[in-house]
């Protein structure tokens, strides 16, 4: 069987000389809008009190184990001094040394209740704000906006733990679970508000500002973060 002839030199240079000059042509240059139009990113709440979620709860546990700690400690610490007292008034000491153990003695047993009860609630308290916070926050993702109404049902449910841990009569409990929705519709306003005078999205400011001031504001934020984007663009 006869193999088919090669293709001639000249067939050969007028494929070449048919092609463009810059064949094949490079792929067109993607702006950031059209690969933001790609690949859209997921969308991301606005962070409460400017942090993230873990961030939030380790500054939080930090700032009330050390309120816990220290006033609980100075209470126990006193109640510790006068129990020592009275467990020793028919025993007084009789001699300048044994007033010196005494002492001595004295300020060992009160450091250790206070360090031991300002520890234990410490701990406790900050396991009931993680709570909080946890709650809060995955309401906040399972609504799909942030406002006061994650903060004052979490503030409820924690109250209801506490109640059920601390075997409350349904009486207190159900007072500490309207403290717990009072006190987190005051914590959650604050948020809301902080969070509006950034500029970021909130359910109920939203509306409110936009009947108001006929959302120029919005409109104004926008074409910042246009310029924005475009200056990005030109560098």
């Amino acid at each position: 069987m006869m193999s088919p002839p090669p293709p001639s030199s000249s067939s050969t240079t007028t494929s070449q000389a048919s092609k463009p000059t810059g064949y094949p042509l490079p792929p067109p240059e993607r702006t950031p809008s059209d690969l933001a139009l790609l690949y859209p990113q997921p969308f991301a709440l606005p962070d409460r009190l400017g942090l993230h979620l873990a961030p939030r709860i380790f500054f939080a546990n930090l700032t009330a184990f050390t309120t816990v700690f220290l006033t609980t400690s100075v209470k126990a610490g006193h109640a510790a001094t006068l129990q020592f007292r009275a467990e020793n008034a028919h025993r007084l000491p009789r001699s300048q040394v044994n007033w010196y153990f005494y002492h001595r003695s004295k300020s060992y047993y009160a450091s250790r209740a206070a360090f031991t009860e300002g520890f234990k609630r410490g701990v406790g308290m900050c396991g009931y704000v993680s709570l909080f916070l946890m709650l809060e926050g995955r309401i906040d993702v399972l609504r799909g906006g942030v406002d006061f109404g994650a903060t004052v049902l979490s503030g409820g449910v924690t109250g209801a733990v506490f109640g059920v841990v601390r075997k409350l009569p349904p009486s207190t409990t159900g007072l500490m679970v309207r403290k717990g929705l009072w006190y987190g519709f005051l914590y959650g306003f604050v948020q809301d508000v902080l969070l509006g005078l950034q500029g970021k999205s909130v359910s109920w400011i939203d509306p409110v500002v936009g009947a108001v001031r006929g959302d120029s504001w919005r409109a104004l934020r926008e074409e910042k973060e246009r310029r924005g984007s475009l200056q990005e663009n030109e560098r």
